[in-house]
């Protein structure tokens, strides 16, 4: 799986990573509710410890302080989901036409592009997380950190490597098809 130090080599994540997420802003009946959660893995293959967060300029400061000493770590939205980065852009020369009031005119076509992990050849498929705001692999698991060891899964659904969420609990990401 790409790690955050790889992920954070290309230009355009590392911008979207950087910026504060907008947050809606939400009623909560216990203000104790954190939103956001840090996972970290010190070492290949190793367990993931997670700490909770009010804000993600906490959760971003605990990151940027183990960040040298770490194998991989995330930044995870508890309550809202996220869509990778995008932005749309003109298509050179292309022109559609449009009917305003009663006249009609040549209107620039656009496109959405959808930013995505440029993977080496013998990685696994990468998804994005909607609530980890980044790519990951999805697999099988009986058990997972995310949850409670005594917390019973269903092994039949692909969830999360980082955060535990099921592939088919998530929003659709834009630009995809399901």
């Amino acid at each position: 799986m790409l790690t955050i130090h790889e992920l954070l080599e290309d230009k355009q994540y590392k911008e979207f990573f950087l910026r504060k997420p907008d947050m809606p802003a939400v009623y909560r009946q216990n203000p104790d509710c954190t939103p956001w959660r840090v996972y970290i893995q010190r070492e290949v293959d190793g367990p993931w410890a997670k700490k909770d967060f009010h804000s993600y300029t906490e959760a971003f400061k605990l990151f940027k302080k183990y960040r040298p000493n770490i194998h991989d770590a995330s930044i995870t939205s508890r309550s809202v989901s996220f869509q990778p980065p995008y932005r749309m852009v003109r298509i050179k020369g292309k022109y559609r036409e449009v009917v305003r009031k009663g006249k009609k005119e040549l209107v620039q076509v656009t496109k959405l592009v959808v930013w995505a992990p440029k993977l080496p050849p013998e990685e696994s498929p990468h998804r994005w997380c909607t609530y980890c705001r980044r790519p990951t692999v999805f697999r099988y698991f009986s058990r997972h950190h995310a949850f409670g060891r005594d917390m019973q899964i269903s092994q039949q659904d692909l969830r999360c490597t980082i955060c535990g969420i099921r592939e088919d609990g998530m929003p659709r990401v834009v630009g995809t098809r399901r």
